[in-house]
């Protein structure tokens, strides 16, 4: 992380620790469990033994079976690509970014791509997705309201960045921790769940 933090690294997917997410139930774990021929490859609906709307969810490109490629989350996944490209397309409708595009949004992104006239072009379309003017040879490519890299580190440091050090592997145990609850009167520590209950971390940025 530091390493990455101080070459001018923007902390995106796949630079310092951060990495594609990963689960111990994935493809391999339930190949296993229905004992698939590793040439065959593919679950289909006959020998799936759960319920039909889990096999519907897994089986993400809808050909009929569920496939080591319906559990690849990755940027060089189909189905991650198509995602990200519905969404780029979706968020330039959703004008007041509510999850929703009304009629009213979508008239007015028709007048804007039409310009005056009653359709519009693959061209117009194009427009939309101009990219942005390219900075000067001599100028660092840092994406616009990106923090420098001094101020990354010193993040780093004083763990507003995340820890320095990655975490745990899968089947790892965690490290224990005290956090305290809201009001600051108790708190918990992972330890003290163990083996009574299951335990589930969710950890997020909400800024």
């Amino acid at each position: 992380m530091m390493l990455a933090v101080l070459g001018g690294s923007n902390m995106g997917p796949g630079e310092g620790w951060f990495h594609e997410g990963q689960s111990r139930y994935g493809w391999k774990w339930l190949a296993d469990r229905f004992e698939i021929d590793p040439e065959d490859g593919k679950i289909t609906k006959e020998e799936w033994k759960g319920p039909d709307d889990l096999f519907a969810r897994l089986d993400r490109n809808g050909d009929g079976a569920i496939t080591e490629g319906d559990f690849d989350w990755t940027e060089r996944s189909p189905f991650v690509r198509q995602a990200m490209e519905a969404s780029r397309l979706f968020y330039k409708f959703d004008q007041d970014s509510n999850g929703r595009v009304s009629r009213r949004e979508w008239d007015n992104l028709f007048n804007k791509l039409a310009k005056g006239k009653n359709y519009f072009t693959p061209e117009d379309l194009r427009e939309l997705f101009k990219p942005p003017p390219r900075p000067p040879k001599n100028a660092k490519s840092r994406p616009a309201g990106m923090p420098a890299p001094e101020i990354l580190f010193h993040g780093l440091l004083t763990g507003e960045l995340g820890s320095p050090f990655e975490g745990p592997r899968i089947g790892e145990r965690a490290p224990s921790f005290k956090l305290p609850t809201h009001d600051g009167k108790k708190k918990f520590s992972l330890g003290q769940f163990r083996g009574q209950k299951p335990v589930v971390l969710i950890f997020g940025s909400f800024t």
